[in-house]
Formats: structure tokens, sequence, C-alpha cells
């Protein structure tokens, strides 16, 4: 009879324990990040409302997941489209710049090429002497403008070189941002 009790007692404790061991080993299977996982309550006991629970839990956990997903991939798109619109005005103020500083190289050498030729006239005639003097004043601010414009090209360059980095980073800062949600 002991050896009938201790089976029947082994068999009732088998069957008790097994429900409680499928549960905890679909918790840890969720709480391990297996959201696909699904616990498969079984009758109507306070277990079988635990495990849905637990199910509930899990899809929630999922559609949450799914999302905050779609959200990054959203945010994503906008910063590289911003990224890419940085980078075209980066290329438009690039090539700006290089304008600025040909045409400021010109008017330098157009302005010396005229202080030159002024001097040679100032020193045939007297009477062109006043329309000398003015065409020197114009060249001295000719030449005041061009300096003036190759420092703001200067700058602008400066200011386009920074915006490149920026968008580096932000770049940088997109990739590690990606290869964290992975």
């Amino acid at each position: 009879q002991m050896v009938a009790a201790a089976g029947i007692g082994f068999y009732i404790s088998r069957r008790a324990i097994q429900p409680i061991m499928r549960l905890r080993e679909g918790a840890r299977r969720i709480g391990a990040g297996d959201l696909e996982h699904t616990i498969i309550p079984e009758g109507h006991t306070e277990l079988a409302d635990l495990a849905e629970e637990f199910n509930r839990m899990a899809k929630s956990i999922r559609e949450s997941q799914s999302r905050l997903e779609e959200r990054v991939a959203e945010q994503t798109e906008e910063i590289r489209a911003a990224l890419e619109q940085l980078r075209q005005e980066a290329v438009i103020r690039e090539k700006l710049l290089q304008d600025i500083r040909e045409i400021s190289q010109q008017l330098g050498a157009t302005a010396t090429e005229m202080a030159a030729t002024a001097s040679q006239q100032a020193s045939g005639a007297a009477e062109q002497s006043t329309a000398i003097y003015q065409s020197l004043a114009t060249i001295t601010q000719v030449r005041a403008i061009s300096e003036r414009n190759a420092a703001a090209a200067q700058t602008a360059s400066n200011l386009a070189q920074n915006t490149a980095a920026v968008s580096q980073a932000g770049q940088q800062a997109v990739t590690e941002s990606i290869s964290g949600m992975e």
C-alpha cells in the first residue's frame, strides 16, 4: 500500500507541478525576448488566468515595440532627408563661394591693371589729372569691395565646412541609433 500511495502521491505532485513548470518556462521565454511565444493555459485555474495575462502582456509589448519601430523608422527617414538637404545646400554654398572667389580675383586683377593704366595716363597729361584721380578712387573702392568679398567668401567657406561637420555628426548619430535598435 505504501508503494501505491507513493506512486499516487508522485503522480498527483507531478500533475500539479507540470502546469507550474510550463508557466515558468513560458514566462522565462517571454522575459528573454521571445514575444511570439504563447503560454497555453490549461483549465480554469489561477495558473490558466496567469498564463492568459502573460500572453496579453507579450502581445501588448509586441504591439508597443512595433509602434516604436515605426516611429523610429519615420524619424530616421526625416533625419536622412534633412541631412540630404543640408548636403545639397552645402554643395550650393561651396559653388557660390567658389564663384565669389573667382570674381574677386578677377576684380582684383582688373583693379591692378586699371591702376597701372591710370598711373601711365597721369604722367602724360596735366588736363587729365582730375579724371585720373577719380579713376584711382574708383579702383580703390573696387579693391576694397573685392577684399570685403574675399573675406565674406572665406567666412562662408568656414560656415560650409561647419555645416558638413554637423551633417557628418548627424549621419553618425543616425547610424548609431539604428545600430542600437537592432
